[in-house]
């Protein structure tokens, strides 16, 4: 500190003196110069040799009774390559991914948590953590995963109460057995999204789900919207009693058969179909080469790590194509095979017996614009078209991949996209 305060006052003196500065401002001159040169500290930016990347949901929600009110259910910790003590107790790990709260409907194409929140909750990882993002990956922004070190790695989930205590810090009762506890091997420069999930409704036996994702190996059209399907749910959800099941966190209207429609869970075997509709009319109608159009037959598995394949959708089309904002948006309806095809007045969860659900993708997802003032649209999430202000043009359009992702009475939507001109103001 004496060499760098020496250095300074050569540095400043002279250039005070050359200025007129007076005699008694030289000493605020020198104090100003020490600050600055005191936050000169060197920054040592941390690498991942040959990373993997990696993004984590918590699946896990139960019903809450007066039995399990006090109960640590589904908030969680993870770790990965965890460091135990002589007591066996975890007191370190590589990576650690604190306060994991279930997770919500939407997973956003961007990391809009951090520095974006007043608490610790964590609705994915990396989320809110601080860690070495994804890059851009042919075109694919992936900054909603982290850098992981790639290889055979250990990672274990413990539950733990949902307090702002870190992990490390809690009693040693939270950090005794791990919920989940297994090896995983991340091939260098793979995508992998992992879930932690209930894999049967009656065991209650945990497990996770790692899936290694091709988005960015694919051939995929800007012009177009990307989407595929899974169906995550524990064995015997759907068979289940209704009084054993959480309450449904998408459907809006509640106490009728719209939520039973998805809330209660769908059969292990679905078809899948879309409609397209175009918000700019008062009451609309699906397009013609776009009404209830067959997209996939889904099987419930939360067992294999394959990739789904991904089916396509317009951003913009006929008269549109020379357009920069889209108007569409889109209805999915999942039917067991046979069932019969009624009109949606018809076909609630109750009356169906669980082979019928449907789920709109509009708008921000908030449902405070329903389409034509109509409610019956079942769970909304936003729209699968990215649409914000790019370049020029404000609000300008773009085509996303997307994997909607059902999960008990639940449905979710995961948005990656393209990286795109920032605004021209």
């Amino acid at each position: 500190m004496t060499h760098k305060i020496s250095s300074l006052k050569r540095l400043l003196f002279p250039r005070c003196r050359t200025a007129g500065i007076q005699p008694q401002r030289y000493l605020r001159c020198m104090v100003i110069g020490i600050v600055l040169l005191s936050g000169c500290a060197k920054i040592d930016f941390k690498t991942v040799k040959e990373p993997a990347y990696l993004r984590v949901f918590n699946n896990l929600r139960f019903k809450v009774t007066i039995e399990t009110q006090d109960q640590a259910l589904s908030t969680l910790t993870m770790l990965i390559n965890p460091v135990y003590d002589g007591d066996g107790l975890p007191v370190s790990a590589a990576t650690v991914g604190d306060f994991l709260v279930t997770r919500p409907a939407y997973a956003p194409p961007y990391p809009s948590h951090i520095g974006n929140s007043l608490d610790k909750y964590n609705p994915e990882f990396p989320g809110k953590e601080r860690v070495i993002a994804g890059p851009i990956l042919n075109g694919f922004d992936l900054s909603s995963w982290a850098q992981v070190p790639s290889g055979k790695m250990r990672i274990a989930f413990y539950v733990r109460p949902k307090s702002e205590v870190p992990f490390f810090d809690l009693e040693a009762r939270y950090r005794t057995a791990p919920l989940i506890d297994t090896t995983l091997d991340l091939l260098a420069g793979e995508v992998y999204t992992l879930h932690a999930l209930e894999k049967d409704f009656d065991t209650k036996e945990k497990g996770v789900l790692l899936r290694q994702e091709i988005f960015h190996k694919l051939a995929l059209a800007d012009s177009l919207v990307y989407v595929n399907f899974y169906n995550m749910s524990a064995r015997g959800f759907w068979q289940a009693d209704r009084s054993r099941k959480p309450e449904d966190m998408n459907t809006l209207v509640k106490n009728t058969y719209w939520e039973d429609a998805l809330g209660q869970g769908v059969r292990d075997e679905m078809n899948v179909y879309c409609s397209v509709y175009d918000d700019r009319v008062q009451r609309p109608t699906s397009l013609p080469s776009f009404t209830k159009l067959f997209l996939t037959h889904l099987l419930r598995n939360n067992e294999s790590p394959a990739a789904a394949p991904y089916y396509s959708l317009p951003l913009l089309t006929g008269a549109m194509a020379n357009t920069a904002r889209s108007p569409f948006y889109q209805k999915f309806f999942l039917l067991a095979p046979g069932f019969d095809f009624r009109d949606d007045e018809q076909a609630g969860g109750v009356e169906s017996n669980n082979q019928y659900a449907f789920f709109t993708c509009f708008s921000n997802g908030n449902g405070e614009t329903s389409p034509g003032g109509n409610l019956n649209w079942g769970p909304m999430l936003p729209n699968l078209i990215v649409t914000t202000h790019s370049g020029i043009y404000n609000p300008r359009s773009f085509g996303t991949v997307n994997s909607i992702e059902i999960v008990n009475g639940s449905v979710h939507l995961i948005t990656v996209q393209r990286v795109y001109a920032p605004p021209v103001y």
